[in-house]
C-alpha cells in the first residue's frame, strides 16, 4: 500500500466536496493507495473556529463535521513529526525495534471526539485549549526556524539546492539535528545527543532525521537569499517533514516543486492543478 499525505489546502477540498469518504477510500485502497492525514492538518481545520474572516468561523461546523466523516471512514491518522523524530530515536538507541508511523487508537479516539464536538458547534475550553497548545508549538517551530544560526555561507547561497546541501551537509547536518533531538529526548549528557545524531544521519531509513537537516538547510538558504522566512512557508514545511514515512506527496502549491523532491528525496512529489477533478487526480497517483 502506497500512502499518501495530502496538505491541508487539499484536506479542505475534499471537505467542502460531495465525495462520500468510505467509497473514496475503498476505491484507493483498490489502487493501492491510503491516503492519510495528521494532527496538524486537524489542528489547522480546527483553527476556522477562531478565524478572523467570519465567513471561515460560519462555516467551521460544517467543515469539521466532513472531515470527522473521513475520519469515521477509517482514513488513517500519522504520528507529527516530534514524535516520530523521538521514536527514530529510540530505535538508534535500541530501545524500540521500529518506528511505528500511526497515531495510537487513543489518540485517534481522542480527536475524534474533538471533532464531533466541533461539528456541532461547540468550541469548548478544552478544543479551545488544543488549538492554543497547536499554535504555540508552531510558533515555537517558526521562532526556532528564524533564531537557527549557522555559521555564514552566502558564498554557497547561490548553489542550486541539492549541491547547497551536499556541501553542508558533512559540516552541519549534526549540529543541526542535535537542536531538534534535544527537544524530544532526554539526554543527561551532550555526548550522548552527538552519539544518537550520528548513528541517525548514518542510514537514510531515520526519515524524518534525514528530512529534517534537509529542510533546515533549504530555510536556511532562502533566509540568506531573501532576508526573511515567510510564515506559510514555515506551515508548509512543517508537513514536508511530517510526510517523510509516506510514499507520496500532494500539494496544490506549484512553488514546492522547488525543494520538497529535494528535502523528500524518497517521496512521490504530486501536484495537483485545481481545474482538474480532484478524485480522478488521486485516482491516478
Amino acid at each position: 500500500m502506497n500512502y499518501v499525505y495530502l496538505d491541508t489546502v487539499i484536506w479542505n477540498l475534499l471537505c467542502n466536496s460531495s465525495i462520500d469518504p468510505q467509497s473514496l477510500r475503498s476505491k484507493l485502497n483498490g489502487n493501492g493507495l491510503e491516503v492519510v492525514f495528521s494532527p496538524h492538518v486537524f489542528y489547522e481545520l480546527a483553527k476556522s473556529f477562531v478565524g478572523t474572516r467570519q465567513v471561515s468561523r460560519q462555516n467551521a461546523p460544517l467543515l469539521l463535521q466532513r472531515f470527522r466523516s473521513f475520519v469515521v471512514a477509517g482514513f488513517p491518522c500519522i504520528q507529527q513529526t516530534p514524535h516520530l523524530l523521538s521514536q527514530e530515536a529510540r530505535v538508534a538507541n535500541n530501545e524500540q525495534e521500529a518506528v511505528s508511523i500511526f497515531e495510537t487508537r487513543e489518540n485517534c479516539a481522542f480527536l475524534l471526539k474533538e471533532a464531533d464536538k466541533l461539528s456541532d458547534g461547540i468550541f469548548d475550553e478544552r478544543a479551545d485549549g488544543f488549538v492554543s497548545y497547536r499554535k504555540r508549538q508552531v510558533q515555537a517551530f517558526r521562532q526556532e526556524s528564524r533564531e537557527k544560526k549557522y555559521e555564514d555561507r552566502k558564498g554557497l547561497t547561490a548553489l542550486p539546492l541539492e549541491q547547497f546541501i551536499r556541501r553542508n551537509w558533512n559540516r552541519y547536518s549534526r549540529q543541526i539535528l542535535k537542536r531538534h533531538l534535544n527537544d524530544v529526548i532526554s539526554a543527561t549528557f551532550e555526548s550522548h545527543l552527538t552519539w544518537v545524531a550520528k548513528r541517525l544521519l548514518l542510514s537514510k531509513s531515520y526519515r524524518v532525521s534525514h528530512a529534517m537537516v534537509r529542510s533546515d538547510l533549504f530555510l536556511t538558504q532562502h533566509r540568506a537569499r531573501t532576508g526573511s522566512l515567510a510564515r506559510d512557508l514555515l506551515d508548509d514545511c512543517y508537513h514536508v517533514v511530517n510526510a517523510a514515512y509516506c510514499d507520496i506527496y500532494g500539494t496544490c502549491e506549484s512553488a514546492q516543486l522547488k525543494y520538497v523532491p529535494i528535502v523528500l528525496p524518497q517521496v512521490k512529489f504530486a501536484l495537483y492543478n485545481r481545474n482538474e477533478n480532484l478524485v480522478e487526480w488521486l485516482y491516478a497517483l
